[in-house]
């Protein structure tokens, strides 16, 4: 008989050194719920990447019967200081079918990344900030124009 809750928790090992973590912890309660949290974070200056967690049950022999949805998160690189380089998420809304709970004795979690260089992106938001202030500075200027001249200021 399991003893509930099933607990794990894991590291993902950035075996190319790159500065990408990935921290789970998760459980699956008597009743079939599953929670985990997903920390998703780099050290790189350079590379944002994006994590990906699924769940996985095992029955007494090690066999996988039931893995959660994939379950993805991307954190910038720290130089993107607008961004954020670091990410706790939560998910509790999966629940493990009962015939597959009352075999499971196991909980495991598959762990990866993807690099993914958002250089474009963040410089697109940069720019769409700047267009956007741009225009509101020149909306307060014509405003301001029309007042003073609606006053006879000018």
């Amino acid at each position: 008989m399991t003893n509930f809750p099933i607990n794990h928790e894991a590291q993902w090992p950035d075996q190319e050194g790159k500065g990408f973590h990935i921290h789970a912890l998760g459980h699956v309660t008597s009743q079939g719920q599953l929670w985990l949290q997903v920390t998703t974070s780099t050290n790189s200056w350079g590379l944002g990447f994006t994590s990906g967690a699924s769940a996985q049950l095992t029955s007494a022999d090690g066999t996988i019967i039931w893995e959660s949805g994939l379950h993805t998160a991307g954190v910038d690189a720290k130089s993107v200081f607008w961004g954020r380089s670091i990410r706790t998420d939560a998910y509790s809304n999966e629940w493990v079918p009962s015939d597959k709970l009352s075999q499971a004795v196991g909980l495991s979690f598959l762990l990866g990344h993807t690099p993914h260089d958002r250089w474009a992106e963040d410089w697109k938001k940069i720019d769409d900030g700047v267009n956007q202030a741009g225009k509101s500075l020149a909306d307060v200027l014509a405003l301001a124009a029309k007042v003073m001249l609606a006053v006879k200021v000018l």
